[in-house]
């Protein structure tokens, strides 16, 4: 909270009132949500709006005009973007569960109804709106320390679609980008939107599940592709083999109620209601949809964990491979160096040999006379001396 305050003031005038709502919230104005002194007991009512202001305030946060700015940016680093996609679906996690919450003190009245939004603001304070601070501190600072500077691994690389050439860890990685992006709007949509629930099937609610069928086809894509790439541990395929049985029994269920609506528009989310999947027939859209939500958040961040792992381990070999291979150059030269050395020295320490002088061995005079006496040309076939 300290750390937002010199915040509330900044160059961002769409992040400053964001700031400057939530330190409100949390030092100034008298409510559940106040942390700077004792909250205030409020009614259910009191509750909801204070709950529906932080509700805004989170998506605000990754709106087009703020961090959503950043989607296309050459200056944003992906891994920045990716862990602030998966924290805003957390905080949406946590959201709902505050909601749900709530819908449990609808038949309670008196005291006991005092005790229990006491309770749901102390889960508020604590689940939503603390994790809420931090998430809005670490954006405030990263927008603030963008440089000027293209960087490497920057949103605008990892939005493009992979090229031909592209290896399949590439496209995995689009992949789960692309998933974690369509994810968000599906999410925020469904718990956020919901002007789009109507007693009848509505545009809105069609154009919900439009973004359904985007996100399941992402999601068969990645789903096929990741064992290739990310070795599973037995413990690590258990895991997305459960996730992903619950998530394909929700994509299965999802063409059914798709076609029940579009077949009869007026009285399909009664047939909901008749046929379990849903209590209210105006939100049968939203009852059936949201359980699932929470799933694939942990879906999302297995995959990022296991992929971030990966990549984790594949740079420390490669680092391991270039240190060894900087040792293997080191240790050559030094044999060279020491081979050299060895060579000079053995140089150095050999005595120097001094040429053999000829001997020239004087004739007897007899040899000299008639060696003076031959004529010319004659010395070729002289007999020997």
């Amino acid at each position: 909270l300290e750390g937002l305050v010199p915040h509330a003031d900044g160059p961002n005038a769409s992040l400053s009132a964001v700031v400057r709502t939530l330190v409100q919230l949390a030092s100034q104005v008298d409510g559940p949500l106040r942390l700077l002194g004792a909250p205030t007991t409020v009614d259910a009512q009191t509750f909801s709006q204070h709950l529906q202001l932080l509700t805004n305030q989170i998506n605000q946060l990754h709106d087009p005009k703020l961090i959503g700015e950043y989607l296309q940016s050459r200056h944003f680093k992906r891994s920045k973007y990716e862990l602030f996609a998966l924290q805003h679906m957390q905080l949406l996690a946590w959201l709902q569960r505050v909601q749900d919450g709530l819908k449990q003190g609808v038949n309670k009245t008196g005291p006991e109804l005092t005790q229990f939004v006491n309770g749901i603001s102390h889960a508020a304070r604590v689940l939503l709106f603390q994790p809420l601070l931090l998430h809005t501190l670490q954006i405030v600072q990263a927008v603030s320390t963008i440089p000027a500077e293209e960087v490497l691994g920057s949103m605008a690389q990892a939005m493009q679609y992979p090229p031909e050439q592209a290896s399949d860890a590439d496209r995995v990685e689009w992949l789960q980008l692309n998933l974690l992006l369509q994810f968000q709007t599906v999410y925020r949509d469904a718990l956020c939107n919901q002007g789009i629930y109507q007693p009848t099937y509505s545009g809105g609610e069609a154009n919900l599940f439009s973004s359904l069928h985007r996100l399941e086809e992402i999601y068969t894509h990645l789903i096929g592709r990741f064992p290739a790439c990310c070795p599973l541990m037995a413990t690590d395929q258990e895991v997305l083999t459960k996730l992903c049985t619950k998530l394909n029994k929700f994509f299965n269920e999802g063409k059914q109620i798709k076609a029940l609506l579009e077949q009869q528009p007026q009285q399909g989310k009664a047939l909901l209601v008749q046929n379990g999947f849903a209590t209210n027939a105006q939100f049968a859209v939203r009852d059936w949809i949201l359980p699932n939500m929470p799933t694939f958040t942990e879906l999302l961040k297995a995959l990022w964990t296991l992929w971030t792992a990966l990549k984790r381990t594949q740079h420390g070999t490669s680092c391991q491979r270039i240190a060894i291979e900087h040792i293997a150059r080191l240790v050559g030269t030094c044999i060279v160096q020491q081979l050299s050395e060895e060579e000079a020295a053995l140089r150095a320490a050999r005595p120097t040999e001094q040429p053999k002088e000829l001997a020239v061995t004087a004739l007897p005079p007899q040899g000299q006379q008639r060696l003076a006496a031959a004529p010319a040309g004659a010395g070729a076939h002289a007999p020997p001396l």
